[in-house]
Parts: structure tokens; sequence; C-alpha cells
């Protein structure tokens, strides 16, 4: 399983802890950031399994030790919609959705800046994919 790596500063007085925030120190088993962090990679997971299961010429480019980490989230500036963008290894991935009723997440994995680009859905933990692109 991949895992996502988070890192954390923890600001302590002689009164106890101020706050916590993000730095460059490795925290041992991270808390997600956000509410549905835990939701996303999760989805990651399982779109880089099925990439992996159902493309050989991608999965080589997503060795076991490939490592994410949430570079950005999405939709602030997009009324009705949210995600987050992972990256690692050379690969973006996207993960979004708008915000309705019943939604479904919309998954866009990129490589090396289009060499391949694989876009999918994850809804009630199932993967589809709609399309996949591989330049030669």
């Amino acid at each position: 399983m991949n895992r996502i790596k988070y890192s954390c500063i923890l600001l302590v007085t002689v009164t106890g802890i101020v706050g916590a925030g993000l730095s460059g120190l490795a925290c041992a088993e991270p808390a997600p950031a956000t509410p549905g962090d835990e939701v996303t990679m999760e989805i990651l997971n399982n779109a880089i399994t099925f990439i992996k299961a159902n493309h050989p010429d991608a999965a080589v480019f997503m060795p076991a030790d490939i490592s994410f980490t949430l570079s950005s989230s999405t939709g602030k500036d997009i009324e009705g919609y949210t995600g987050v963008i992972y990256s690692g290894g050379g690969w973006t991935i996207s993960i979004g959705h708008a915000i309705v009723p019943n939604y479904a997440w919309g998954i866009k994995a990129d490589y090396d800046n289009g060499k391949i680009v694989w876009i999918g859905d994850s809804k009630n933990g199932q993967i589809s994919e709609e399309s996949y692109t591989k330049l030669n």
C-alpha cells in the first residue's frame, strides 16, 4: 500500500503545546490534514492499484516504493467543487468532485507532463476508467 508522507512541527512552551503545523520534520503516523484527506488517500491508492493492474506500461513508472505528497487543494476558487492534488515519482494525480448529492470523485493521473494520462472515477470505493493515453 502506498503511504502519503506528511511532515509536522509541534510548538511547545513551558506551559504546554501552543500549536502544530506543517514543516520539515517527519511524523511517524500523521493525521489527515483535512477531514477529506483520508478519503482521497484511499482513492489515490485504489487508482494506483487499478492503473498498475490494467496498464503494465504505466506500472513501470509506479514502483512499489513510490510516495506521494499532498501538493495542493483545488477548487478553492471554484464554487461547488472540492479536490486535492498529489504528486510523486513524476506523477501528478488530481482527485475532486462537484459538491452535489451522490457524487463520484473524478481522478486524473498525469505522468511526466502528459506522456501518460489516465482519467477515471471513484464511486463507492470502485474505480472505473474513462480514458488512457500514452505518447510514444
